[in-house]
């Protein structure tokens, strides 16, 4: 294979891969990573590296592939953020990180490797990686329904071609699983391929998100809107501004009851009317992000997807109501079915307003009591009961 280098456009991109022959004797399984800078990690990459943490500690041999940026500079703090991920005091000997960005410096496979993509433009890579070895499939981590990022464009045609490609799905929620059926995505058109669909529940860590002794009186509540204006259109910042406008218009809250503050590390200082202001709090590791959590009122946080996506999951294992919107296959009754505590609204201003002015103005409600969400407590829960449909499907492409 050439060296591809960066005069390619970011549509075609494929890694400068090289098989040797040796390799084949020590089949990897190569995971295709966006990044591996712990500045960027969230919820979804989080749960890529605990999954390749687990695979490599069964005597997998994994290498997490960097296609979009370096290699963490600091390995310290990158070894530190996998170990205290997966509960683990040292990396296993079969996990390899390596930097695929820099595509002029060639990585090599062997003709029996496997990869596993984990985001829309990880399986394009992917898809041109499987073609140097023997096998015709590929490992999918599903995590979105990734089209609903793009508007009509070639990243939506190019997104929408990798549901189509011969993979094995692995899906992150059933909701999210659901859509694809429902919608016939790609291969999910066909009955036996959705069914064979490799499904888990994530795990929201207790040890991080659980309810904390509330405070008899407090001068202000406060309301923690997740917002990402930024990088994150599909979290509808403008939609959740324009509710808290109206709240705040109609008199439903005050600022003298309520402050506004943004997580995200991205809005700006905002006013919203009625002496009201958006704070916006600065970026928080893993560990001040669940604080702030915990010692929060009221979620509001929205994303255009079949998702539920982790901070409402987060907040209702605090205990505390979170307000987000429901889209297709996420339905109210899905989302009261995942914890009382979350609260679906139809992805309008005036939904989101009646549903935040409900909650905000009961906020103090018993009904709000306790760690009420079904999903797993912790990633063993969560990942192990699927690790061995993982190792059988790896099989099955090998077998061919």
């Amino acid at each position: 294979m050439p060296n591809y280098r960066s005069h390619l456009s970011p549509w075609f991109q494929p890694l400068n891969l090289v098989v040797n022959r040796k390799l084949a004797r020590r089949p990897f399984l190569n995971i295709l990573i966006p990044t591996l800078l712990v500045s960027k990690m969230s919820g979804g990459p989080n749960t890529i590296l605990i999954l390749a943490t687990m695979l490599a500690s069964r005597g997998i041999n994994v290498r997490l592939i960097s296609t979009n940026t370096p290699v963490d500079p600091d390995s310290v703090a990158l070894a530190a953020h996998l170990m205290k991920l997966s509960g683990i005091d040292a990396l296993p000997e079969g996990l390899v990180l390596i930097d695929g960005n820099d595509r002029s410096v060639a990585i090599e496979i062997g003709a029996d490797d496997l990869f596993m993509a984990t985001a829309w433009w990880t399986a394009q890579i992917a898809k041109y990686s499987v073609g140097l070895t023997r096998h015709t499939k590929f490992l999918y981590m599903i995590q979105d329904c990734e089209t609903l990022l793009h508007a009509s464009s070639t990243d939506y045609a190019l997104t929408l071609e990798t549901y189509g490609l011969p993979h094995v799905p692995i899906i992150n929620t059933r909701v999210l699983r659901d859509h694809f059926v429902s919608t016939k995505i790609g291969q999910f058109s066909d009955r036996a391929f959705a069914k064979e669909a490799i499904v888990f529940e994530p795990a929201v860590d207790r040890a991080f998100f659980h309810p904390m002794p509330r405070k008899a009186r407090k001068a202000k509540n406060k309301l923690l809107f997740y917002a990402r204006p930024l990088s994150g259109h599909r979290n509808l910042f403008q939609l959740g501004v324009a509710a808290l406008q109206k709240l705040l218009e109609e008199r439903v809250i005050s600022s003298a009851s309520w402050e506004f503050l943004a997580l995200g590390n991205e809005a700006p200082l905002l006013s919203l009317g009625k002496r009201a202001v958006l704070v916006p709090l600065p970026w928080q590791g893993f560990a001040e992000y669940a604080k702030t959590m915990r010692e929060a009122d009221v979620l509001l946080s929205l994303m255009l997807s079949p998702h539920p996506s982790y901070p409402p999951l987060e907040m209702a294992a605090c205990g505390r109501p979170a307000v987000t919107n429901t889209f297709g296959a996420k339905t109210e009754e899905v989302l009261a079915k995942l914890s009382p505590n979350i609260v679906g609204a139809e992805p309008t201003i005036e939904s989101i307003a009646d549903r935040l002015g409900f909650v905000m103005n009961r906020v103090n409600a018993t009904r709000w009591r306790g760690d009420t969400l079904s999903y797993p407590s912790t990633w063993d829960q969560s990942l192990k009961p699927i690790l061995p449909k993982i190792l059988a499907a790896m099989d099955a492409i090998r077998a061919g």
